[in-house]
């Protein structure tokens, strides 16, 4: 960046008749600055698909923390050994999956994504096509970033 000034005469404010004071300035701008690629949509798998929800929670207002268990009846629409769900800062324990036959399957790992919003059990055995229940413990802080489950006050 380069500026250049010359004054042909230095105004004297107390002169009606000053001159003007020529400027010349030179600018050249360059960016680098780009915008940050937006995070890619994810869509769960459509292998599993959720039947019913039976949930429960139980939200302790004093210590701004909640317990919940669940239970999903899903329907396995193609073998798999991963299960995919959407989670958010949760602790997530107690995972199994029952089969019909009244097996329950531990995941051999469990990979939480805070990006994706997502968790990725990984499964020894092969899920068959068919009916199953997966079941999960987990707790959670009653936070204030207005997602989730998060507490709020209200003044009238």
């Amino acid at each position: 960046m380069k500026h250049l000034v010359r004054p042909s005469t230095w105004p004297d404010l107390n002169t009606a008749g000053a001159e003007v004071m020529h400027v010349h300035a030179h600018w050249k701008v360059l960016s680098t600055t780009t915008m940050p690629e937006p995070k890619p949509f994810e869509r769960l798998p459509g292998n599993i698909k959720p039947l019913h929800y039976n949930i429960t929670l139980q939200p302790n207002l004093v210590k701004c923390v909640f317990h919940g268990s669940e239970e999903i009846d899903i329907e396995i629409k193609e073998a798999t050994k991963q299960v995919k769900f959407n989670t958010l800062d949760l602790t997530l324990r107690d995972i199994k999956i029952r089969l019909p036959s009244g097996e329950d399957l531990v995941p051999a790992s469990t990979e939480i994504s805070t990006a994706n919003e997502m968790v990725i059990l990984t499964f020894d055995e092969t899920l068959p096509i068919g009916t199953a229940k997966l079941s999960l413990s987990f707790d959670g802080e009653l936070n204030d970033k207005m997602k989730g489950m998060y507490r709020s006050k209200y003044t009238s």
